[in-house]
This record gives C-alpha cells, sequence and structure tokens, in this order.
C-alpha cells in the first residue's frame, strides 16, 4: 500500500498543476477547395508552445456536412506526415458527393511535456471543405 500511495503521488507530482494557465495548443485544419464533386484534400496541424515538446497526438473527426464524407474518422499517431517535438501534421482527404460548401470539424487531441511534466490537451478546430464554389 505505501509503494502504491508512492506512486500515486509521484504521478501527480510530475503532472501539470491543475491551477496552473491552461497549456496553450496552437491547432488548425484547412482544405483545399475543389473544381467539383470528388476528392477534397486537407491538412490538419497541431503546435506545441515554445517550451513544451509534443509526445502523442491524434485528429478525430466530429461533424461532416450532409455532402461530404470523411474517408477517415481518425487519424492516428502513426497517420501523421510529419511528427517532431514542435508540431504534428496530417493530410487527409473527405469527398464532396455534390457541389456546394460547408463546415468540417475535428478534435485534435495531444498530450505536451514540460521537462518530466506532461499533461493532455485538446482544441476544436473547424475549416469549410468546398467543392465548385
Amino acid at each position: 500500500m505505501r509503494a502504491l500511495a508512492w506512486l500515486f503521488l509521484t504521478v501527480t507530482a510530475t503532472s501539470f498543476e491543475a491551477s496552473a494557465d491552461p497549456v496553450p495548443l496552437d491547432a488548425a485544419m484547412i482544405c483545399t477547395p475543389a473544381a467539383g464533386p470528388g476528392r477534397v484534400r486537407c491538412d490538419a496541424e497541431v503546435r506545441a508552445p515554445a517550451d513544451a515538446r509534443l509526445t502523442w497526438a491524434d485528429v478525430v473527426i466530429l461533424e461532416a456536412p450532409p455532402s461530404v464524407t470523411p474517408l477517415k474518422g481518425r487519424l492516428a499517431p502513426s497517420d501523421a506526415t510529419e511528427s517532431r517535438d514542435a508540431s504534428w501534421r496530417w493530410a487527409f482527404a473527405v469527398v464532396a458527393k455534390a457541389h456546394g460548401k460547408g463546415e468540417l470539424k475535428a478534435r485534435v487531441r495531444a498530450v505536451i511535456c514540460r521537462g518530466d511534466a506532461c499533461a493532455s490537451v485538446t482544441r476544436d478546430v473547424s475549416t469549410i471543405v468546398s467543392a465548385g464554389d
């Protein structure tokens, strides 16, 4: 029991303080407008603050317009086209089934560390998917 208490104290001491300012996380998503219905190329990116590093991240698609179908619902860490301490990036596609535009919404989840202290952070992002408009 004493070992378990020590482990709990160690884990608690190495995580970010609950009363500290929220961990800043810069996240963005953009889709290149398409000439018409079909595949639309998109990118999502997350950046850590200058004094921190990203140790894990993913992107979860939350909502798409009725005329747009995401090819994946989640972009896993292994799907990242770039993963550095300071930033991670994913390239992905959605399919526009008709002319028009609408909002694509996603959630970026990340683990950011400063020294040995780490915290999980989420940011919601959105972009406009446009096909033929």
